[in-house]
């Protein structure tokens, strides 16, 4: 079975048409609470079961005149099909697309496509759906015991007397779902019937034998496939660490200048020092370049040009000349002569004072430009003095082969990064190998298959033999009864079928002991004992529970009450004096183990509900990582208020 689409209007919080895809593998929808992931939840199961899911009750939205959700899914053998209820009036259709790609109509009552659905479509009730292939907090048995066995006795006690053991098994309605035990019992007439009946019954006896081993194949046949696919996922998720881990070295490989570092030099201390350094100097070189540009920007405002191109030195120049010609050429007197001396004199001075004007000009030259020397010359000094404090910083961003600090400190993060990746991948290979070779597991593999062949050789030879045992055992209490009658006894023994042993379920083995797996609606899923799927059970169990509790539990004993053994200490501990927290954990692990061994044959959306509210961050990774582990083979459906989980196959942001 595999969802695609779910649609809803007016249910609860989705005032408007939503729509949600599906997809294989795993599913994460992840919303903040009461954005409607519990909704959703509820719907796709109010959908499938109609009223017999309690919570199909609560989704109505108040004043709404109309509450409907569609749901389409496909069936284990690849039909299509579509379910719209009507949750206000309680009405259901169920459609089927057909071979032109339209849904038609196959069906409007409810009670009936709720036995199509359980029968055929899904195959499975709503409480063996619910108990095996949904996780809603709290519904962990640890919270409420939502699946713990009931206190009467339902084991049939071998010192009653054999009458009262029929009686007993005529009154369990568990026992007459063939409705063989209503019918009345045909009367034996004479000796040749009696005789015909008594040769019926020895091969209806032969018949449950048969079952009975043809059941213990089965089971061994479910023992070693579950082997089988175990050891498969596990060379399988070898096989993704040993390349991740060749990719991780290679990684390394071309970071490996910083294993080769001095052990005592931190690079983020290191970068951080620099940083602050180059700050530093930047600032003080920046005040600096600033003081000599600002003596440069003086000295280039002070005239630079030659003396003889002073204004004032031609202006002296000409007057000086003037006079003198005027002299030489005129016969000057009285105010003419005074004239030639004020030019003349003036001339001088004019001259002079273009001398002195340069003269001072230079000095101050001089002076800015011995300035401007110096500074120069603290900027080289302070040049090969950083240079030399920056040596081992430069050396390092050589031998790393970076350009900058920013380029050394991304090349540095991405080192110790591939470095927790190894350490994790290595970790990951040493649990998967288990202190084993892989060519060792490859053995193990390859004989599993072989045993398998076997298996499936030994089936082959009881091929035509009904394995309907609660018609056979229904048949041969009918023939038994009817001989006891006959006989005139009616307190003849009732000899025990050879297989009904594995159909008793005790549940008062101790007064204070309540069952912790559900075995009736395991029993009712597989149609015959699931006891002895225990070995499987805990075995599976155990490993999930190692990795939940980080591997500090490693032994678990469940057909006797829970015990748990801690890893460190060897020593027994009993589930009820364990913290709430490690109880749920066991108690995940233990659904994750049923989930596992039976979604070969059932293999039906696994939905949860956000219930690892116990559980510390590094125990809800692992949980979320087995999901995705679990979503590989099966269809996971998992609502989380964590936005930190954001890897899937398919992610919904709500």
């Amino acid at each position: 079975m595999l969802l695609q689409e779910l649609i809803l209007s007016n249910i609860r919080n989705f005032t408007k048409l939503k729509k949600i895809d599906f997809s294989k593998g795993f599913n994460i929808i992840i919303g903040d609470n009461e954005s409607g992931k519990t909704t959703i939840y509820d719907s796709i199961l109010s959908v499938l079961f109609g009223s017999f899911y309690p919570e199909s009750k609560n989704l109505i939205c108040e004043g709404q005149q109309e509450c409907k959700a569609a749901l389409t899914f496909k069936d284990k053998k690849g039909g299509t099909y579509r379910i719209i209820r009507d949750f206000t009036r309680d009405k259901a259709n169920l459609f089927k697309l057909d071979s032109s790609n339209n849904f038609i109509i196959i069906n409007k009552n409810k009670d009936m496509i709720y036995q199509m659905l359980s029968s055929d479509i899904v195959g499975l009730k709503e409480d063996e759906y619910i108990y095996l292939f949904s996780l809603k907090y709290p519904l962990y048995i640890s919270t409420n015991g939502a699946y713990k066995a009931e206190e009467e006795k339902m084991a049939i006690i071998d010192e009653t007397p054999a009458i009262e053991k029929l009686e007993g098994i005529e009154g369990n309605a568990d026992w007459s779902e063939s409705g063989a035990e209503t019918e009345s019992i045909d009367r034996i007439k004479n000796d040749e019937e009696l005789a015909f009946k008594e040769k019926r019954l020895n091969t209806l006896k032969e018949a449950l034998t048969k079952v009975d081993q043809l059941s213990k194949i089965e089971y061994k046949i479910d023992e070693v496939q579950n082997k089988l696919s175990d050891t498969k996922k596990r060379l399988e998720s070898l096989s993704i660490a040993e390349k991740e881990l060749a990719q991780n070295i290679n990684g390394l490989e071309s970071l490996k200048s910083f294993s080769e570092l001095p052990a005592n030099i931190n690079i983020d201390e290191l970068i951080d020092s620099y940083e602050k350094k180059e700050i530093e100097k930047a600032k003080e070189l920046e005040e600096v370049r600033e003081e000599l540009e600002l003596l440069k920007e003086r000295r280039d405002l002070i005239p630079n040009k030659p003396v003889f191109q002073n204004p004032f030195l031609i202006a002296g120049a000409v007057l000086i000349t003037a006079s003198l010609f005027s002299v030489i050429s005129f016969n000057l007197t009285d105010i003419f002569q005074i004239l030639f001396f004020v030019g003349f004199f003036g001339g001088a001075v004019s001259i002079a004072f273009a001398i002195y004007n340069d003269s001072q000009n230079s000095s101050k030259r001089k002076e800015l430009d011995l300035k401007i020397n110096n500074i120069n010359k603290q900027l080289n000094d302070k040049g090969a003095r950083y240079g030399k404090e920056d040596a081992q910083f430069q050396e390092i961003l050589k031998k790393t082969s970076s350009g900058n600090a920013q380029e050394l400190g991304s090349r540095y993060k991405k080192y110790q990064e591939l470095l927790q990746q190894k350490e994790f991948l290595e970790e990951k290979k040493k649990r998967l190998l288990e202190d084993k070779e892989r060519e060792e597991i490859e053995g193990e593999f390859k004989q599993l298959q072989k045993e398998k062949a076997e298996l499936d050789a030994k089936v082959q030879g009881y091929i035509g033999l009904s394995t309907d045992i609660y018609d056979i055992q229904a048949e041969i209490k009918k023939i038994e009864k009817e001989i006891r009658e006959y006989k005139g006894t009616g307190k003849a023994e009732l000899q025990k079928p050879a297989s009904y042993k594995t159909h008793s379920i005790e549940t008062t083995r101790c007064a204070e002991h309540t069952e912790i797996i559900n075995w009736q609606i395991l029993e009712k899923i597989l149609g015959k004992d699931p006891r002895d799927l225990l070995p499987i059970i805990e075995s599976k169990t155990k490993m999930y529970l190692q990795r939940l509790t980080l591997g500090r539990y490693s032994g678990l004993n469940i057909n006797s009450g829970i015990y748990l053994t801690a890893k460190e200490k060897n020593k027994k501990a009993e589930l009820n004096k364990l913290s709430k927290s490690v109880i749920d954990q066991v108690y995940l692990a233990l659904h994750f183990a049923l989930t596992s061994i039976l979604s070969a044959k059932h293999p039906f959306p696994f939905l949860i509900d956000d219930p690892f509210l116990t559980f510390d961050p590094q125990r809800e990774a692992i949980a979320v990582e087995i999901l995705r582990e679990m979503g590989k083979d099966n269809q996971v459906i998992f609502l989380s208020s964590h936005k930190s989980q954001k890897t899937g196959d398919n992610v919904i942001q709500l």
